[in-house]
């Protein structure tokens, strides 16, 4: 699988619902912008569990080190160019 269109697809954990979530995330985003446009998805798909009032983060379900916070300040592209996302990257919301 490869980046397809400049988008990334990350599986997204919500932890208030339990529910994972495909997600294709643009490459030109921060990690920070990336995590408030699917923090905003995921409030208007599970509005009656999940409100959003900013300041959300992604951080990683698998690899090494698991339970790490992507850094948001970092292009989501050049995560995927330093090959620590993939398509299919499971991802918690935090």
């Amino acid at each position: 699988m490869g980046v397809l269109d400049g988008k990334l697809l990350v599986e997204v954990l919500l932890p208030a619902s339990g529910r994972v979530t495909s997600v294709r995330v643009p490459c030109c985003l921060s990690v920070e912008a990336a995590a408030d446009m699917v923090a905003r998805l995921l409030a208007s798909r599970e509005p009656g569990v999940f409100s959003y009032s900013g300041g959300a983060d992604l951080m990683r379900r698998d690899g090494v080190p698991a339970g790490q916070l992507l850094p948001p300040n970092e292009l989501v592209g050049v995560l995927v160019a330093r090959g620590d996302l993939v398509d299919g990257s499971p991802l918690v919301l935090v």
